[in-house]
Parts: structure tokens; sequence; C-alpha cells
């Protein structure tokens, strides 16, 4: 602070006036991040032989692939398809919206909608994504509100949103079109995303469960197609078979609160195989 003087020749005054002072400097309450894991090679084991004609492994928070094979081949990749129908669904609906059953024959596994029923939408992710049920899929694609077009167009949109930049989707199904096809490393990023959605992330790992419409009349028993889930540390995510794609799977392990995401495709035996590239990664890896 400056004391100084000021005022004409017959009227002297005095006051104040201020220096420049140092920026105050709040704290900040956010917490800096730790440092991601970042798993470390341990052994020099080679990885499975695996009949996938694509595959991936991935650690998903520092984003470290520990295994690739063709990782950016384009490739069928069938029911996986439903992990991206269930975030774009959820960019148009909220969980409690309340959808009809148009009558409508469909194609391939089905939850066993029944026309006219009327069914909540977070009823409808849990056969989509637990039983894989491709009426689940087309009622949340085409409802009343959204038209069929757009919510394929959306999801297009979604995948390039999320560096899914090798994808392109024709349906919500994952049934076979050639112009319908993504990568492993693709799908990788995918099941990363679903990994750190709170409600996704927990009904990809549930075994079976029962929903109902909302009127209690119709009822579905949910049985989840991945026989894995509960072995081994996996929790989820997603089988897919069509003829052309074959054997697909998007899968997730936890074990001491490691994670890691796998994806195989076009393969002979999705379970097993699936089964030996996250064992190998668990034991040439740590962090």
């Amino acid at each position: 602070m400056v004391f100084v003087t000021y005022g004409s020749r017959n009227d002297v005054t005095q006051g104040y006036t201020y220096a420049p002072q140092t920026p105050l400097i709040k704290p900040i309450d956010i917490p800096i991040p730790e440092k991601a894991p970042y798993p470390e090679k341990i052994s020099e084991e080679l990885p499975p032989n695996l009949s996938s004609e694509g595959v991936v492994l991935l650690e998903p928070k520092s984003f470290k692939v520990l295994y690739a094979k063709n990782e950016n081949q384009r490739l069928y990749p069938a029911s996986i398809t439903k992990l991206l129908t269930a975030l774009t669904a959820l960019d148009f609906y909220n969980l409690d919206q309340v959808l009809s059953v148009p009558e409508v024959a469909y194609e391939g596994q089905i939850m066993g909608l029944v026309p006219g029923e009327k069914i909540k939408v977070r009823d409808l992710l849990y056969g989509l994504l637990i039983k894989s049920g491709n009426d689940a899929a087309m009622v949340l694609a085409g409802s009343d509100s959204v038209k069929y077009d757009l919510f394929v167009y959306a999801m297009n949109e979604k995948a390039l949103a999320l560096n899914m930049t090798n994808t392109h989707f024709n349906n919500p199904t994952g049934l076979d079109d050639d112009n319908h096809y993504s990568t492993p490393r693709d799908l990788a990023i995918l099941g990363a995303v679903v990994n750190n959605h709170p409600l996704l992330s927990e009904i990809v790992k549930i075994k079976n469960t029962v929903v109902t419409d909302v009127a209690k009349t119709h009822w579905h028993e949910l049985e989840n197609v991945n026989i894995l889930i509960g072995d081994s540390g996996i929790n989820g995510m997603k089988t897919g078979y069509t003829p052309k794609a074959n054997e697909c799977l998007l899968s997730r392990a936890s074990r001491e609160g490691r994670t890691l995401i796998g994806v195989i495709l076009d393969s002979q035996d999705r379970f097993g195989e699936t089964k030996a590239l996250l064992d190998w990664g668990y034991r040439v890896y740590s962090w």
C-alpha cells in the first residue's frame, strides 16, 4: 500500500492508492488423478494358437493392447452389434419409457416379445444384452417415437464419436449384411466404453433374470447366451453368431481388480479361445 498526497495548490487532501498485488490463488479440491496402471510383460510365453480370424486383448484403463491379430480387418460382428444398439437407445429414450411391440415376425434369436405388449426400455435392454433378443433390438430401433433409419444413422454417428473409424452398421441386430462390419480394434473400444457405463456394465454380467411387460401379463425368462459368465472372473459382455460371422465373443474379465477386454471374431471355438486368451494375458502381464 502506498500513501500519496493529491489536490490543488490551495486544497491539499490525503488518500490511499494500491500497488499491484500478487493474485490470490484459491486451492482446488479436485484431486489429480493417479497414473493409470500400465501392464508390463513379465513372461515370454507365446500367445495361444487361435483359430479366430480377428483378435484383440485390451487393458481398458491404459488402453494398452496386449495382443492383436488382424486388429484392423473388417469382419462381421454379429450380435456384438447390440452393445452399440444399447448405447444408442439410451440417447433416444429414458429407462422407464414404455414402448409397444408391433405385429412383426422377428428373425433369429429373440427374447419372446408378444405383439401388442407394452414394455419398458430398461427391460428391453435386459432382453437385448442378456438373451441377445433381435426382437428387443428392432423394437428399440423402430418405435412410434424413433424411426428405424434415424436410429441406424445414429448408431453410425455414435461409432464415429467413439473413434470406431472402421465400423459401419446397417441394422441394430447384427444379422449378416455386406455393409455391416467392424474390426477387432473398434469392438475393443466399444467394450471399453460399455465397461465404464454404469447400467450396461451391470447388465452384461447378469447370468439370468426375468422381466415382464408393464401389465405383468407377459413374462420373459432371460438366460445369458455367454456360458462363460462367472467362470475365471469373466463377467460380460456379448456373444455373436451368424453363418457369415461364425462364432464371436466380446468378453470382459476382472481378477484382483485388474480388468481385461477380449475380442474374438470368426472363431471355431469362441468360448475356449476366449478363456485361453484371457488366461494368457493374466499370466504374461502384470499391473
